[in-house]
């Protein structure tokens, strides 16, 4: 176990996990846990379910779940537009 973080800054964590998300689709959780941790081993198994929380409330990243499975993606800038859109024309 490294004693000193890999990835000191948690904003590069972030943008770590995000990159990784973004070269999938979609992505299960325990996949991206394989990628991050044990194969690049760029943050602990803890560090890196923190980041997924992290990402997640501030809307950079979401998940969806098909059976017991955790699907990880990023949302479309054009679906982000439709429904600001849509709630401009709630308005």
């Amino acid at each position: 176990m490294p004693t000193d973080p890999i990835i000191e800054n948690y904003l590069d964590r972030e943008k770590a996990v995000i990159d990784e998300i973004a070269k999938y689709e979609e992505i299960s959780q325990n996949k991206l846990l394989r990628l991050i941790v044990e194969d690049k081993k760029l943050m602990a198994k803890n560090t890196f379910e923190k980041t997924l929380t992290n990402i997640q409330l501030k809307g950079q990243a979401d998940f969806k779940r098909e059976k017991n499975k955790k699907l990880w993606y990023i949302q479309s800038k054009k679906l982000e537009e439709l429904t600001e859109l849509e709630e401009f024309i709630k308005k």
